[in-house]
């Protein structure tokens, strides 16, 4: 055994289930691709400091997806930093603070403490999003060699639906279909002409549609489920998740001596980086009518991390600048590029000395200065651009 991954033989290269977790999907998948993202997270785990070493490698490994990515976005800034010639000594302690940063980190021209935090799912979405890939799990299961499924969930119990009723129900509705018939009303009017079938119990109300498999049609191992789509439900932003969690981190730590940067990986399909970061840090976007001309201005409400309504609009001057990343994963790392974010305010400004892009507001124009990374992260990280390929991850898919 590896320090983080299992030392067996892997022969499954199918693609991940819906409620299989992060560790438990890259410790048995098998192919090429996945062999290269295995041994390049064995190796930062490898240089992780030893004091640190065994909290992270078990949270890594654990079935939670919030703790093993929170575990990964750590393992990812301590490498980057590395990488860039710095020394990272693990939860230093600070004078009255009630919490330990994640890392003191220094190099000749800059020294600042670095804390890691992750936003996720709430619990509700959590055991929401369970529920559906209960579902889900139990309609893959479907023998349908002729279409792939077209999901809508239009309605969502409080409590697991009976997934064998429903997939027999499916599987019924499924086998009376004309093939032909099918392909034939897709391609003169599209999906909206396409047969439907919906499915009712328990507080859920499921609509299905069958898609023409067109050539995968007959091969084995071809998944059923092909489009999902999930209504009934009010999208959430997640501008003040960030707001909340940068505002708890922010009180652990005192009045540090140097500057405290707080490092934000956002797990979230809502997450647009410019616009929930801007809005987070600096007040929600408003329009302001004028009720005599109907002229509406743009500005920002003083709801922001930043800024808002104490000590002439400042707030959390300790914290120096907030670093923030979407989604980021251990199989495409490289694809996705945090943004430092300065505050302007800061007691204890930030350098701009880290090789990501970075975002400084203007004091006397209001405006957002923007300063382009100086390395990519397949630099930062030693990997080829479209790493881990250039295979195809799932080439039986």
């Amino acid at each position: 055994m590896g320090l983080l991954f299992d030392d067996i033989e892997r022969s499954d290269a199918s693609p991940a289930g819906h409620s299989e977790g992060h560790f438990a999907f890259l410790n048995r998948v098998a192919g090429p691709f996945w062999d290269r993202t295995r041994d390049t997270v064995e190796l930062w785990a490898s240089h992780f400091p030893e004091s640190a070493k065994a909290d992270v490698v078990a949270r890594l490994r654990s079935n939670d997806d919030g703790q093993a990515m929170a575990a990964y976005w750590e393992l990812y800034l301590h490498e980057s930093l590395l990488a860039q010639g710095f020394a990272l000594t693990p939860h230093v302690e600070l004078a009255d603070a009630r919490g330990r940063p994640d890392f003191f980190v220094e190099r000749a021209d800059v020294a600042f403490y670095l804390e890691a935090t992750r936003v996720g799912s709430s619990d509700t979405e959590a055991a929401s999003a369970n529920r559906r890939n209960t579902v889900y799990e139990s309609l893959e299961r479907l023998d349908s060699p002729d279409f792939f499924l077209w999901i809508h969930v239009e309605a969502e119990g409080v409590t697991s639906p009976s997934a064998r009723q429903m997939r027999d129900a499916v599987a019924v509705w499924l086998s009376g279909l004309d093939y032909e018939a099918v392909q034939r009303a897709f391609d003169e009017d599209g999906l909206d002409a396409l047969p439907t079938f919906e499915w009712e119990g328990d507080g859920w109300q499921v609509t299905f549609r069958p898609i023409s498999k067109g050539e995968a049609r007959g091969r084995p191992g071809i998944r059923p489920l092909g489009i999902f789509q999930v209504g009934g439900a009010e999208a959430v932003g997640d501008v003040g998740q960030v707001r909340r969690n940068l505002e708890e981190k922010s009180r652990r730590y005192g009045r540090p001596d140097l500057p405290l940067v707080i490092a934000l990986a956002v797990d979230s399909g809502l997450f647009q980086p410019e616009y929930t970061m801007s809005a987070a840090l600096f007040g929600s976007y408003a329009a302001q009518w004028d009720p005599e001309t109907l002229e509406a201005t743009e500005g920002r409400l003083p709801d922001g991390f930043w800024r808002g309504t104490h000590t002439r609009g400042q707030r959390n001057t300790r914290v120096s600048a907030v670093l923030a990343v979407g989604n980021v994963r251990p199989y495409h790392f490289t694809d996705r590029e945090p943004v430092l974010w300065h505050n302007p305010w800061a007691v204890v400004p930030m350098l701009d000395v880290l090789p990501w892009e970075s975002v400084s507001g203007d004091l006397s124009t209001g405006a957002l200065r923007r300063r382009d990374a100086t390395l990519r992260a397949h630099e930062i990280f030693g990997v080829p651009e479209g790493w881990p390929g250039p295979e195809d991850p799932f080439p039986d898919k």
